[in-house]
């Protein structure tokens, strides 16, 4: 909390306050990922206010479509579910769209969360899916652990390791919700996977078994799913079928 207050006072850069804590080693790598954080949030709030601006994790210039209306976004069920846990202490768990499934694990509980819900899936004749350990991708990406709708003490669990929370999303699925829009979602060969990813090596072309997603619509135009699409649903915390939903915007362009 020390360094949260530090970096909150105007009259301090990022530097300054590295060197009120140069003595104390932990402090320094916790404070170094907090300024990285904070550099990213800097980035982020350049796109949204411009729709244009650097990617935080690639370096690269990106622009976006500014969409008509609100997005829809499931924080509220996020922080449902820290309440959920506090009520049944171990584990708390919900499912968005039928698709996104979300769990959150302490105590012994946590070393076994993604056994859980990858069991879900197992059962099922199709067991397309992936699953996404929140904090491992927060720090690969430096996502702003401060975007999470939970209160301070339960963030900093997930710092700790002391709270588990892990996104699983089954593909087959979420690719049902592309069909509501008129769009259809199928998985290409192997062979035409690697054969896109030769052709557009710049492209984020999402990835399961060596299998990309092509989305199409009325026979003429497709699209290859990215990665990066799926993030918005586990980091900005977008609903899966809004990210179907706007596919649009990118088949317009």
């Amino acid at each position: 909390m020390e360094v949260i207050q530090e970096l909150s006072d105007p009259e301090k850069t990022p530097q300054d306050v590295l060197k009120t804590f140069s003595s104390e080693p932990k402090m320094i790598e916790q404070l170094e990922r907090t300024i990285k954080q904070h550099k990213t949030l800097h980035d982020v709030h350049q796109i949204l206010s411009t729709d244009k601006g650097i990617d935080p994790t690639s370096g690269k210039e990106v622009r976006i479509f500014t969409p008509n209306e609100p997005t829809p976004i499931f924080s509220e069920r996020l922080s449902l579910l820290e309440k959920q846990l506090q009520e049944r202490n171990f584990w708390a768990y919900d499912v968005i769209e039928g698709c996104l499934h979300i769990g959150i694990y302490k105590g012994e509980k946590r070393f076994a969360g993604h056994l859980i819900l990858k069991a879900i899936c197992e059962q099922k004749e199709k067991p397309n899916y992936i699953i996404v350990d929140a904090l491992s991708i927060i720090d690969s990406l430096n996502k702003p652990l401060f975007f999470l709708p939970f209160s301070t003490d339960f963030i900093f669990d997930i710092i700790f390791s002391r709270v588990k929370m892990y996104f699983m999303l089954e593909l087959d699925n979420y690719m049902e919700l592309y069909s509501h829009y008129g769009f259809k979602a199928e998985w290409a060969s192997r062979k035409q996977t690697t054969k896109a990813k030769e052709m557009v090596k710049a492209y984020d072309i999402f990835e399961h078994n060596h299998r990309g997603i092509k989305i199409k619509i009325d026979g003429n135009k497709s699209m290859w799913l990215s990665f990066g699409t799926l993030t918005r649903i586990f980091f900005e915390h977008i609903n899966p079928s809004y990210t179907a939903y706007s596919t649009k915007y990118y088949m317009e362009k």
